[in-house]
């Protein structure tokens, strides 16, 4: 009954884990609703207690809609579930990146050893970006067949690869990790 939660691809020694980008609060007696962009405590220690004991081996990839505190919002790093997944790296379990949608570019990144993926999101009119080097899909117009976007990924573990085919506006990209 959480919005958070992981699958297992067992033979393939890949866990995709989703996490909830999003912290809400409900007074019902006083009609009162607080909905904050971060993971939350009880979500960080699910992240590293449960999600994330894995034994060495495994790959992990990351999903949320937004990335909480991050670079892309703040302009520094999360701190608490970066250092998580150093911790599982450092640990032997690889992560393969941390995807993400909210901010209406393709972009790709790396820092502090975490691969982060941007992915344009459904919403036709671009948001203008923080980052002089990310891609922005072409001006979409409702009603169009370019007007809507989406990736499937198709994971290639032994080659250690990511596909992200892209349908409508955009492009197809290959990552490896």
């Amino acid at each position: 009954n959480k919005p958070y939660y992981y699958v297992d691809f067992s033979e393939r020694k890949a866990r995709l884990i989703f996490l909830s980008s999003y912290v809400s609060q409900i007074d019902e007696q006083e009609e009162l609703f607080e909905k904050s962009c971060q993971y939350g405590v009880e979500q960080l220690a699910w992240l590293k207690r449960e999600a994330l004991d894995l034994p060495a081996g495994w790959m992990v990839l990351a999903f949320s809609h937004a990335l909480p505190k991050s670079r892309f919002e703040t302009g520094q790093d999360p701190w608490n579930s970066m250092m998580l997944l150093r911790q599982a790296q450092k640990r032997g379990i690889l992560l393969g990146g941390w995807f993400a949608g909210q901010y209406a570019c393709d972009y790709e990144t790396t820092f502090c050893r975490i691969p982060y993926f941007l992915i344009d999101s459904v919403r036709p009119q671009p948001v203008k970006s923080v980052f002089s080097d990310v891609r922005k899909c072409t001006e979409r117009k409702l009603g169009t067949k370019t007007e809507d976007l989406w990736d499937v990924l198709l994971l290639k573990p032994k080659q250690r690869r990511i596909h992200l085919l892209r349908f409508g506006a955009g492009e197809d990209r290959v990552i490896d990790y």
